[in-house]
């Protein structure tokens, strides 16, 4: 499985950012441009993803998002979207799971 496209919406200074992944991707930009926003909201998705822990009411989510949403506007949604290459096994392995 490997990571081709990424975009991230209203995640602290990105109100959107979307992004062409290749083996070695490098991001480029003056200080305080969003670059480290950008590895910083991939990490956080990934590490939802995988938690085992689902504690999407809890105070601590409610803290995290507010400081984390573009603007600290909590009416907002922080979106992720991706776009995966998978060989033909991982793509079975996802279709079987999900049926």
């Amino acid at each position: 499985m490997r990571l081709t496209k990424y975009s991230v919406s209203n995640f602290k200074s990105i109100r959107q950012g979307e992004f062409d992944v290749s083996d070695t991707t490098v991001i480029i930009g003056k200080n305080n441009s969003g670059k480290s926003n950008i590895t910083e909201s991939l990490k956080i998705f990934s590490d939802k993803v995988r938690s085992s822990e689902r504690h999407t009411d809890s105070e601590l989510d409610r803290d995290w998002f507010s400081r984390c949403v573009n603007s600290r506007d909590t009416n907002k949604d922080i979106t992720w979207d991706l776009t995966l290459d998978l060989s033909n096994a991982e793509a079975e392995r996802i279709r079987s799971g999900v049926e």
